[in-house]
C-alpha cells in the first residue's frame, strides 16, 4: 500500500502485445447492457463495484468521433498533470481502468457493438480502446503511490500508453467514413 492508498502489490504493466491479444480475441461485449469483462479484465487488478454501462443511444444522440478522439487525447495531458502534482481532479485508477466509462466506451459497448461488432477494424478498435484503459490506470496508479519515474517511462513517447493512444485515433479515423455521411 502506498502513501497515497494505492495498492500496488497487485497491479499489472500495460506492456506487451500478447495483453492486447487476449482483448482481440474476447468476444463482442452483448448489447444488451450485460456486465462483460473480457479475458484481461478478469485477470486485471483494478476491480470495480461499478453499474454495467447504460445503452443511451435509442436517445438520440450521435456519437461525435471527433470528440471522442479528443477527449482520448486529452489523457496524456490529465495524467501528466497527476504525475507532476499540478493535477485537481481526483481521478480513480479503478474507474480510469475501465474502458466502458468514457463516452467511446459506452458507444463501443452498446450502439457501436450494434452496428460494426461483427468487424475486424471494430475488434481492434474494442480491444486497444480497453488496453489504452488498462495503461491509463495503470499510469495513474503509479503516479498516485508516487512511483513518478516509472508513470513518465509509461506514458513517454516510446511507452504502450502513447502506442495504444495512436493506435486509438487511427482507429477511429478508420471507421470515421462510416460513421459520418458528410466524411
Amino acid at each position: 500500500m502506498s502513501e497515497a492508498g494505492v495498492d500496488t502489490s497487485t497491479t499489472t504493466p500495460c506492456n506487451g502485445r500478447e495483453s492486447l491479444q487476449t482483448l482481440r480475441q474476447a468476444p463482442a461485449s452483448p448489447a444488451s447492457g450485460d456486465a462483460w469483462r473480457s479475458p484481461l479484465e478478469e485477470q486485471m487488478t483494478i476491480r470495480h463495484d461499478l453499474p454495467p454501462v447504460q445503452d443511451t443511444s435509442d436517445r438520440g444522440a450521435e456519437f461525435d468521433v471527433a470528440a471522442a478522439i479528443e477527449s482520448h487525447q486529452d489523457w496524456k495531458l490529465r495524467l501528466r498533470a497527476v504525475i507532476e502534482g499540478r493535477s485537481q481532479e481526483r481521478l480513480d485508477p479503478r474507474i480510469i481502468g475501465r474502458d466502458d466509462q468514457c463516452q467511446l466506451g459506452k458507444w463501443i459497448h452498446t450502439a457501436g457493438a450494434r452496428q460494426f461488432g461483427g468487424r475486424r477494424k471494430f475488434a481492434d478498435l474494442r480491444a486497444r480502446h480497453a488496453y489504452f484503459h488498462v495503461c491509463a490506470g495503470r499510469i495513474l496508479t503509479l503516479a498516485l503511490s508516487g512511483q513518478k519515474e516509472a508513470a513518465v517511462t509509461e506514458i513517454g513517447p516510446t511507452g504502450e500508453f502513447s502506442r495504444v493512444s495512436r493506435d486509438v485515433t487511427a482507429d477511429l479515423q478508420a471507421l470515421l467514413p462510416r460513421l459520418d455521411p458528410g466524411a
